[in-house]
Protein backbone atom coordinates (compact mmCIF):
# COMPACT_ATOMS: atom_id res chain seq x y z
CA UNK A 1 0.00 0.00 0.00
CA UNK A 2 1.32 3.45 -0.92
CA UNK A 3 1.77 6.15 1.66
CA UNK A 4 -0.67 9.02 1.66
CA UNK A 5 2.17 11.42 0.82
CA UNK A 6 3.06 9.69 -2.43
CA UNK A 7 -0.62 9.31 -3.31
CA UNK A 8 -1.16 13.02 -2.68
CA UNK A 9 1.88 13.87 -4.80
CA UNK A 10 0.59 11.66 -7.61
CA UNK A 11 -2.82 13.33 -7.48
CA UNK A 12 -1.16 16.73 -7.60
CA UNK A 13 0.85 15.68 -10.67
CA UNK A 14 -2.27 14.40 -12.45
CA UNK A 15 -4.29 17.53 -11.67
CA UNK A 16 -1.39 19.75 -12.75
CA UNK A 17 -1.02 17.86 -16.03
CA UNK A 18 -4.75 18.06 -16.74
CA UNK A 19 -5.02 21.75 -15.93
CA UNK A 20 -1.89 22.59 -17.96
CA UNK A 21 -3.36 20.72 -20.94
CA UNK A 22 -6.66 22.59 -20.63
CA UNK A 23 -4.79 25.90 -20.55
CA UNK A 24 -2.86 24.95 -23.69
CA UNK A 25 -6.12 24.10 -25.45
CA UNK A 26 -7.61 27.43 -24.32
CA UNK A 27 -4.58 29.21 -25.74
CA UNK A 28 -5.08 27.41 -29.07
CA UNK A 29 -8.75 28.40 -29.05
CA UNK A 30 -7.72 32.05 -28.60
CA UNK A 31 -5.30 31.78 -31.51
CA UNK A 32 -8.15 30.41 -33.62
CA UNK A 33 -10.43 33.27 -32.60
CA UNK A 34 -12.63 31.02 -30.45
CA UNK A 35 -12.46 33.27 -27.39
CA UNK A 36 -15.80 32.07 -25.98
CA UNK A 37 -14.62 28.47 -26.04
CA UNK A 38 -11.33 29.49 -24.43
CA UNK A 39 -13.14 31.33 -21.62
CA UNK A 40 -15.40 28.36 -21.01
CA UNK A 41 -12.43 26.02 -20.82
CA UNK A 42 -10.55 28.34 -18.46
CA UNK A 43 -13.58 28.55 -16.17
CA UNK A 44 -13.65 24.77 -16.07
CA UNK A 45 -9.93 24.73 -15.27
CA UNK A 46 -10.50 27.21 -12.45
CA UNK A 47 -13.08 24.87 -10.93
CA UNK A 48 -10.50 22.08 -10.98
CA UNK A 49 -7.92 24.31 -9.33
CA UNK A 50 -10.34 25.35 -6.61
CA UNK A 51 -11.45 21.77 -5.89
CA UNK A 52 -8.18 19.92 -6.34
CA UNK A 53 -4.96 19.00 -4.64
CA UNK A 54 -3.08 21.52 -6.74
CA UNK A 55 -1.54 24.62 -5.23
CA UNK A 56 -1.55 27.66 -7.53
CA UNK A 57 2.27 27.84 -7.48
CA UNK A 58 2.35 24.32 -8.98
CA UNK A 59 0.71 25.55 -12.17
CA UNK A 60 2.30 27.25 -15.13
CA UNK A 61 0.76 30.55 -16.07
CA UNK A 62 -1.10 30.40 -19.42
CA UNK A 63 0.36 33.86 -20.10
CA UNK A 64 3.90 32.51 -19.76
CA UNK A 65 3.55 30.30 -22.84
Amino acid sequence: MQSSVSTSEELTKHYTTAIDALCEIASAYCALGRVGDARHLLRTSLQLVEASEVEPQDLRSPLAQ
